[in-house]
């Protein structure tokens, strides 16, 4: 950042984080989110989605979808921390389980089935897998137990009433929900130059992904220093441009106590704070 005036609480302009150039026109944005939303336009300009139903959804609906599948694959990503993200997947493509159907017996050994034969559809190099059903007795409800072929390099995972119970999950589920409203698979993508069917829902997670980044070149800032006179003046520090934060410390000497952890000449403490926290990350800027 950089400052622009002195104060009780310092104001600094912010730079954005990346440049997007689409043909010859570049757009400078500020962070992530601003990121995804740009994605998210391009991605379902003049697009049109059917599902087997036949109900066409476009313009603002699609684009409010779009944005909830960009989040698929991170929550995904986290989840497979407990449980290999390959399982989750299979879970929500073919029954979406709450924690509640984790009660009913004969629910779970049908999607038990269920699961097993969509993973081993997909995934061939886990096989033979096996999902077992076990019963935890402290809940009163069933898991699941995902056994995949050992040197697979997969490791054994569980679905139980504590990741049914998690935030990630929850959204996960959230979504689901969000593109059954839709419709069920497959569906069928129109657009002036194109026509195609998307078997599933992670085809059309997948294809949205990639139409949102075509004909597009993302630049991605680490620094100030990496902008031209030109470009720092455009996007930081033209008054009737820049983007300027309050910056607030409530704590002086716990923000020096941080500061000098993670910025300091001594290592091991660094190290040791990050083995910590690893797990507990939500927003990681490498």
């Amino acid at each position: 950042m950089t400052g622009v005036q002195t104060c009780a609480l310092p104001i600094f302009a912010q730079p954005p984080l990346f440049r997007v150039r689409k043909g010859k026109k570049d757009l400078y944005l500020k962070d992530e989110n601003a990121l995804d939303n740009f994605l998210g336009e391009n991605a379902v300009d003049n697009l049109t989605i059917r599902s087997s139903s036949n109900l066409p959804v476009s313009g603002g609906v699609l684009f409010r979808l779009a944005q909830r599948l960009q989040k698929w694959p991170a929550i995904l990503e986290k989840i497979n921390r407990r449980c290999d993200e390959r399982f989750i997947a299979a879970v929500l493509r073919t029954s979406a389980l709450t924690r509640d159907d984790l009660r009913e017996r004969r629910k779970i050994e049908a999607a038990s089935a269920e699961i097993q034969a969509s993973i081993e559809k997909r995934h061939k190099d886990l096989l033979p897998i096996q999902v077992r059903v076990e019963w935890d007795g402290e809940h009163g409800a069933a898991r699941l137990v995902f056994i995949p072929r050992r040197g697979s390099g997969a490791s054994e995972g569980v679905f139980d009433w504590e990741l049914a119970e998690s935030a990630e999950y929850k959204e996960l589920l959230n979504i689901h929900d969000d593109l059954a409203s839709i419709g069920p698979a497959p569906y069928v993508a129109e657009a002036k130059d194109e026509q195609l069917t998307l078997e599933d829902p992670e085809a059309l997670m997948a294809f949205l992904a990639k139409r949102g980044h075509k004909g597009v070149t993302i630049s991605r800032y680490k620094g100030l220093g990496e902008m031209n006179p030109e470009q720092l003046w455009e996007t930081t520090m033209n008054p009737d441009a820049r983007t300027l934060l309050q910056v607030r410390v409530d704590d002086d000497v716990n923000a020096d106590s941080i500061f000098t952890l993670l910025m300091g000449d001594q290592v091991e403490p660094r190290r040791q704070f990050i083995e910590d926290n690893a797990l507990s990350v939500r927003n990681l800027d490498i």
